[in-house]
């Protein structure tokens, strides 16, 4: 195994993971008190690590695999494959329970923090359309998400905020995409690495879970 070890990316990473974990435990605490905004370090380090991949062409001199080419044109509409339903129904049933049950959750969040009008049926009406509409398409299960829609309700008082957030995230795609093509896989894989290091650190919590709430441990790795 040590044998197909490729060091270029060995280095990368381990060099990404250092400044990710560096900055974010040591150097964001002292720098809270002068910026009131967190810095961020992961755009810092894509930007570090296309510019490099770039210009000194490690993808070619040193065999770095990079993400690659990142379409930016939309699948045009098709039917959806009726044949397939036979094997996927079971599954597909239970994807979309789980859809309608996190989008009603995150509504009656929404509704007791800020006192909004909430109609079940509108709800279960405007769900059903956009995944109809959402299927002649390859995309994933529609449902609603709890830190989008906490920010969105926090920060602006219409709906038009929901249009403003789909253009940015079409700019992104379609002009920001293509320019992520020379980001080394390693150094994605690096940010995955430390994005995960703060739930596998609550693992030390499982010990105190165990003689006080079992019920609790189990739904911790549950979850």
């Amino acid at each position: 195994m040590l044998d197909q070890i490729h060091v270029p990316s060995l280095i990368i990473s381990l060099c990404s993971v250092t400044f990710l974990i560096f900055s974010q435990h040591f150097i964001q605490p002292r720098l809270a008190n002068i910026f009131d905004f967190a810095i961020p370090y992961e755009l810092i380090l894509v930007i570090v690590g296309i510019t490099a991949t770039n210009f000194a062409d490690l993808s070619t001199h040193h065999s770095i695999k990079v993400v690659g080419n990142i379409p930016t044109d939309f699948p045009p509409p098709a039917l959806p494959r009726f044949d397939l339903i036979p094997s996927i129904f079971v599954d597909s049933c239970s994807i979309a329970l789980t859809a309608v049950a996190i989008h009603c959750t995150i509504a009656v969040i929404i509704k007791q923090r800020y006192h909004y009008n909430f109609d079940n049926w509108r709800e279960l009406y405007s769900l059903g359309f956009v995944g109809i509409f959402a299927s002649f398409f390859p995309v994933f299960p529609v449902t609603s998400v709890f830190a989008r829609s906490v920010i969105g309700t926090a920060t602006h008082s219409t709906q038009m905020t929901v249009c403003f957030s789909s253009l940015a995230l079409l700019a992104v795609v379609l002009y920001i995409g293509p320019a992520l093509e020379y980001l080394p896989k390693c150094v994605l894989a690096s940010m995955v690495i430390v994005s995960l290091y703060g739930s596998m650190m609550k693992i030390k919590e499982a010990k105190n879970l165990w003689p006080t709430f079992k019920c609790d441990l189990v739904n911790f790795f549950y979850k």
